[in-house]
């Protein structure tokens, strides 16, 4: 078993799990904060979002939706799609990548890895 708890992060995208098949994370917007500058996609995995706290735009390939605490949208793998804080508040959102999307926290890739998602601003 694997338990994480959504307090305490205060990174703003922070991978919590990590199994061969699945992976989560937690992040946070603060006010105009986007996930990427331009749309993004996962080649091989299907991302779920919830929204935690605050307002959430998500523009999922040609869609635009205005998601609030609760929403869910699920992102098939390969489907380009960006999220922006557009609320006046933080937001805080939860993620699900499945199969994993990003290496394991601490593992030889990391900070490669790291250094490549703050090159684009992720």
């Amino acid at each position: 078993m694997f338990l994480s708890k959504l307090e305490g992060h205060q990174h703003w995208v922070e991978v919590m799990e990590t199994t061969p098949r699945s992976q989560s994370e937690v992040r946070h917007f603060e006010p105009g904060q986007v996930s990427a500058e331009e749309p993004d996609a996962h080649p091989a995995s299907d991302q779920v979002f919830l929204v935690i706290e605050g307002e959430v735009t998500a523009h999922v390939a040609d869609e635009i939706a205005r998601m609030r605490p609760g929403h869910v949208v699920v992102i098939p793998a390969g489907v380009a799609h960006r999220f922006e804080n557009s609320g006046s508040g933080r937001a805080r959102t939860f993620s699900v990548f499945t199969p994993s999307d990003y290496p394991k926290p601490g593992s030889e890739n990391r900070k490669e890895h790291r250094e490549h998602k703050e090159s684009l601003n992720y």
